[in-house]
């Protein structure tokens, strides 16, 4: 890792020290070559004696660890002026004769115009050091345009920068009364817009009297300085103005905390994705800036802030007078703000895409898309399993790996699973044959299927492994239940042996519940075992009805197979109780009928599900004079739309499984603002805090049911406080832009 450290701080050292920190130290062996400026700001970037000494001082010392340390892969950020880049262009040089693995991170947006003005050797230079890089990182997909002509696209990573989140925990008060405090956050550079600020203030003051402009940063020329101040004294502004200087840690996040808008109207040549905005982002803050570099995907004009064109203070004066004025508009977009930082500009998620553009360059086939067999079924039926599948051949996944796919549906609908026919048999023994082609002759490197908890799913699993391993594929088995357990501990002591020998030969095993790892340590060593919940395409989800007015119904909803195993036999004692008690709330019922369910153990002691007559049972209930009125069957929903409307339309969300994995169904519905009331099984306890993002009820418990549904129906605030709760958990943990890329460590 080339870059320097802080102090003084920049983007590139605050990304450095970012790094250094980070998990990524779990992952590499990391040596850093420190190439600070311990000088004031403004001798960065200079052609001076004591520069030209450091450029040299750097290079020795990088040659030396070359030689030393033997490193596989050199990270450097670029500079963006000749000074800067003429010393990088020795490490480029020295890395591309010891053919060493590069990747250069370009912290701004400034140098295709670097590279536009550059003399024809200069040009030449460029295109010479960055020939044989593996890798780009640029901090938007607007930046991109910026290597064209000089890196295969295909050699171009988009990577937004990251912070620690400083105010986890912190809830911050929107304040609606007391001076209005904006905050310009930034080295003071005349490019960062700082006197654009400044001229605006007595124009501002003219309006309102009733504000404070806070400056925090170091400045970068005396003569600026001292301009400024005469500025200040010669408009009478002083009591309006207060300069903090250089502001860190709890120093600069009470600076954030005690602000109310924040101002970056820059113009700066260099500009590429401000920390500073990303920290205003993180504390709730509305920011007013320009579109430089990947300002333009980081504050979206009228979202989640305002652009103004650089210089033009007319436009300043009103975005900020309508911010001043409207302090319900500052904690909207604030509110947003900070959830756009959760779900985007993380310190994690920066990390995590740093580690897989790395990972990649490490690998020796750079550039080259490995092949992922997908054997899996597809809806419909609309299960969980079947919906993940689809979700991830058509996520990001494709854009690093060649996916080929074995539609693996042996039975048309979801009530014949397990069963075994002559069309089953049929279709198993051609999918195998299929399989064994794309082996021979699309040569996957890695095999993805799904784990089966029941014998003739699992022996169906098991023959496949045999075929991938006789090709020598590196196998990767997810398992979508939490009850491989009880099914194992219920075979003969000869087909335990057999489950053994097969999980053994498994290469990583994924798991929807840490809990699951327990047991399988006992076959699979640790290191092939993880842990990745299911996503949730979020965006698909606008917030459920739990702001119901007084006087109307509450809606119930249960959405899952009507089975016994889904906890609907329980469900339906519980409507009855409810409703002889309470007429004003509705149930909503969705799902496919499941009569018989075969080869499902979801007991403790290994109680065996066979038949139970659900048709009867929803008869009964449809010809039942005293609930039928309260009761909405919707059969199977397997339309987006349709399920997104039903969500919109519901208060709760019931479902009192007695087996899950990490269902769907629930995670949608939290990310539709719904409070849940669930049994604690599968991933639900690791995901589900008690009392705040939803009620576990107990298995196959009518009564703690009936209690939990009763008081959300009778407390509204409740159920919005949980709902909001939920919705946040899921846009921070569990959307596809999350987990997505961890199957693609995976692979």
């Amino acid at each position: 890792i080339i870059g320097p450290s802080s102090p003084p701080y920049t983007g590139m050292s605050v990304a450095t020290e970012t790094i250094l920190k980070s998990s990524l130290q779990d992952q590499f062996n990391i040596i850093h070559l420190d190439t600070v400026d311990k000088r004031a700001i403004g001798n960065m970037g200079r052609f001076d004696f004591i520069n030209i000494i450091l450029a040299f001082s750097h290079f020795f010392r990088f040659i030396k660890l070359c030689v030393k340390e033997k490193p596989v892969l050199i990270y450097l950020p670029i500079a963006q002026n000749l000074p800067g880049y003429l010393r990088d262009s020795l490490f480029l040089t020295v890395s591309r004769i010891l053919e060493i693995k590069t990747v250069v991170h370009l912290h701004g947006g400034y140098f295709r115009d670097f590279y536009e003005k550059s003399s024809l050797g200069g040009k030449g230079l460029i295109r010479f050091t960055l020939k044989n890089v593996s890798g780009v990182i640029v901090l938007g997909h607007c930046l991109k345009y910026i290597f064209d002509g000089l890196i295969d696209e295909k050699k171009i990573f988009v990577v937004p920068n990251g912070i620690r989140d400083n105010f986890n925990g912190y809830q911050r008060i929107y304040h609606h009364s007391g001076p209005t405090r904006l905050l310009f956050l930034s080295n003071f550079l005349k490019d960062k817009g700082i006197f654009e600020v400044l001229r605006v203030i007595p124009d501002i003051l003219s309006y309102t009297k009733n504000v404070r402009f806070i400056f925090a940063g170091e400045w970068y020329k005396e003569k600026e300085k001292e301009e400024a101040l005469e500025f200040i004294k010669q408009k009478g502004i002083e009591s309006y103005v207060e300069f903090k200087g250089v502001v860190e840690g709890v120093s600069k996040e009470k600076c954030l905390i005690n602000s109310d808008i924040f101002l970056l109207p820059t113009f700066y040549p260099f500009e590429g994705q401000p920390l500073t905005i990303l920290e205003a982002m993180s504390s709730g803050l509305p920011v007013i800036t320009t579109n430089k570099g990947a300002i333009s995907e980081t504050v979206l004009d009228g979202e989640n802030g305002f652009h103004v064109k650089a210089k033009n203070s007319l436009e300043l004066i009103e975005k900020i007078m309508e911010l001043v004025s409207c302090p319900d508009l500052r904690e909207k977009i604030g509110r947003r703000n900070r959830e756009t930082y959760l779900n985007k500009y993380t310190q994690d998620i920066f990390v995590g895409n740093l580690y897989r553009v790395l990972k990649k360059a490490v690998s020796k086939t750079v550039g080259i898309r490995k092949k992922v067999l997908f054997i899996v079924p597809l809806p419909p039926p609309y299960a969980g399993p079947e919906v993940i599948s689809e979700m991830l051949l058509q996520s990001c996944l494709k854009e690093n790996y060649e996916l080929i796919h074995l539609r693996s549906n042996l039975n048309a609908k979801n009530k014949d699973k397990g069963r075994v026919h002559f069309l089953s048999a049929a279709r198993f023994i051609m999918l195998c044959f299929k399989i064994i082609k794309v082996c021979i002759f699309q040569k996957p490197s890695v095999i993805y299927l799904l784990l089966s908890q029941n014998f003739t799913g699992f022996v169906r699993d098991s023959l496949v492994l045999f075929i991938c391993k006789a090709f020598q594929k590196k196998i990767v088995f997810h398992f979508h239940g939490s009850n491989f357990e009880n099914f194992y501990n219920c075979q003969s002591e000869i087909f335990k042996a057999y489950i053994r020998f097969l999980l053994r030969r498994i290469d990583i095993l994924i798991l929807q519940a840490r809990w699951l790892k327990k047991f399988f340590l006992r076959f699979v060593s640790d290191e092939k075992l993880k842990v990745i919940y299911n996503p949730v395409n979020a965006i698909q989800f606008s917030p459920g009805r739990v702001s119901a007015q007084t006087g109307n119904k509450i809606n119930v909803f249960y959405m899952s197979y009507l089975s016994i195993a889904k906890g609907f036999l329980v469900f339906v004692k519980v409507i009855r109780e409810i409703i002889k008690e309470n007429r004003d709330i509705h149930f909503f019922i969705a799902g496919g009928i499941i009569d018989r369910e075969r080869n499902i153990f979801f007991s403790q002691n290994g109680e065996r599900i066979e038949f139970n007559d659900v048709n009867k049972i929803i008869h009964d209930i449809k010809y039942d004079k005293l609930i039928n009125q309260q009761i909405t069957f919707l059969n199977e929903i397997k339309n987006m739309k349709r399920k997104r409307d039903i969500f919109s339309r519901s208060d709760i969300f019931v479902l009192p499984s007695y087996s899950e994995g990490c269902p769907m169904v629930v995670l949608e519905a939290m990310a539709s603002g719904l409070p849940v009331v669930v049994t604690p099984v599968g991933a639900l306890p690791e995901i589900i805090e008690e009392g705040k993002n939803g009620f576990f009820v107990k298995i196959g418990d009518p009564i703690s049911l009936k209690e939990k549904i009763i008081l959300l129906a009778n407390n509204i605030p409740l159920c919005r406080e949980i709902g909001e709760n939920n919705r946040r958990l899921i846009e921070s943990k569990f959307t596809v832009e999350t987990i997505i890329p961890q199957f693609q460590d995976v692979f």
